[in-house]
């Protein structure tokens, strides 16, 4: 369960409440950069809530954000210097996948620690949930896109349409996958 709430997470983080402006903000300045990753720290440390209690979720959590910052920072730099964007961005994902994935792994040695009550297990530990939200983020991702951010998605060539495309639907397809 831990690497598909990592994953959501980072579907978030990257993708949901990524808005252009913090985009603009990461690609000028660090502090954009650290910001994006904050969001992502403290979305996963919302959805972790049974394993808050394991000084190990702590440290994965803040591992996996070092390790996502080292990654968006080169992103940036490399898609800066040669314009280019595709291979930059496919690779970026895929290093936090697998950051993700490693990081999960270890917090699924932890045990489960969920409030003694039957709503709580029947919410966090149910596949079908969980397959809700993933459809609801894919969903709203599309929206966003879609309806709120009509400058970024005219912005968008074919490649990074087809980029974007490939990567939710890979991370969507992980995350069913592991739970």
């Amino acid at each position: 369960m831990a690497v598909t709430y990592l994953i959501i997470a980072h579907l978030f983080a990257d993708f949901i409440l990524q808005s252009n402006r913090l985009i603009t903000w990461k690609t000028k300045h660090i502090i954009g950069v650290l910001i994006h990753v904050g969001i992502f720290a403290l979305v996963a440390l919302l959805l972790l809530f049974p394993y808050l209690i394991f000084w190990e979720t702590w440290a994965i959590v803040i591992l996996i954000s070092i390790f996502h910052l080292i990654i968006d920072q080169t992103k940036i730099n490399i898609a800066l210097r040669f314009d280019t964007y595709a291979l930059p961005f496919i690779t970026d994902q895929l290093l936090h996948f697998f950051s993700l994935l490693v990081g999960g792994y270890y917090l699924n040695t932890l045990p489960l620690v969920l409030p003694d009550t039957r709503f709580f297990v029947s919410i966090y530990a149910n596949p079908t949930v969980v397959s809700v939200i993933l459809a609801f983020i894919f969903l709203a991702y599309i929206a966003n896109i879609l309806f709120f951010q009509q400058d970024r998605s005219r912005a968008m060539n074919i490649s990074k349409i087809v980029s974007f495309v490939i990567i939710y639907i890979f991370y969507v397809a992980a995350a069913l996958f592991m739970l």
